[in-house]
């Protein structure tokens, strides 16, 4: 007999093996039959294991386009043809959970914060307080970064990548807390190597430029070919 093996680095919980291991062993080939009428219902002959039971409250934000429409396998999901608003049938919803896999709720907040912060990270290090970020790096990859390990921490479901953990808005104050002590450390340890490593280069062959390439640009001082510096300020 075959036997199915599970890839856990790639596997993200969705448990759509289960549901369609159990419509291949039901007497019927349609998923609402096959979930909601026969008796006994149909078993699957594999098992995704979970850490703990999760429970849902999801406030739907109506999307113009909504991805947890298309992605139900049931046709459950459907938008009202005079409200123009999401509904859900629960004689056809047969809780695979693929509307929360799909929905991009988080993906707001978290994306639209990161460029609020990265904007006036850039203006605050090079307009406020004079320091030479090259390539905006620290307030881009930098504080972009800070927000989206901490952002990990506040929005992440159980429900929605089985193998990570539930983040603050689920409960789990302690998610969000590891993820502040890995900012932390992470941000120590950049800080102390890349001091470090400045004060080598600084020291063998130096840290900066003179004046004259600087003024005339890196890339062609330095690469012997035009980006965008070449123009004298």
């Amino acid at each position: 007999m075959k036997k199915v093996y599970v890839r856990e680095e790639v596997c993200i919980g969705c448990r759509l093996c289960e549901v369609y291991c159990q419509l291949q062993h039901a007497d019927s080939s349609d998923l609402v039959r096959a979930f909601k009428k026969e008796s006994p219902p149909p078993l699957p002959r594999l098992r995704v294991d979970e850490r703990g039971v999760v429970s849902l409250s999801v406030h739907c934000q109506q999307c113009d386009d909504a991805p947890c429409v298309q992605a139900c396998l049931t046709g459950a999901l459907s938008r009202d043809p005079e409200s123009s608003l999401v509904t859900v049938d629960e004689d056809r919803c047969i809780g695979c959970w693929t509307c929360v896999l799909v929905c991009p709720l988080a993906a707001i907040p978290i994306g639209g914060i990161a460029a609020i912060i990265s904007y006036y990270g850039m203006l605050l290090f090079k307009m406020k307080l004079g320091m030479d970020d090259s390539l905006d790096v620290f307030a881009c990859h930098g504080l972009g970064g800070i927000w989206g390990a901490l952002a990990t921490g506040i929005f992440a479901m159980v429900a929605v990548n089985a193998g990570g953990a539930d983040g603050l808005l689920m409960g789990n104050g302690m998610q969000f807390l590891k993820q502040v002590v890995g900012v932390v450390a992470v941000g120590g340890f950049a800080f102390v190597a890349t001091w470090l490593l400045g004060k080598l280069v600084d020291v063998t062959m130096g840290l900066r430029v003179n004046e004259t390439e600087e003024m005339l640009g890196l890339d062609i001082s330095q690469h012997g070919e035009r980006a965008y510096g070449g123009l004298l300020r």
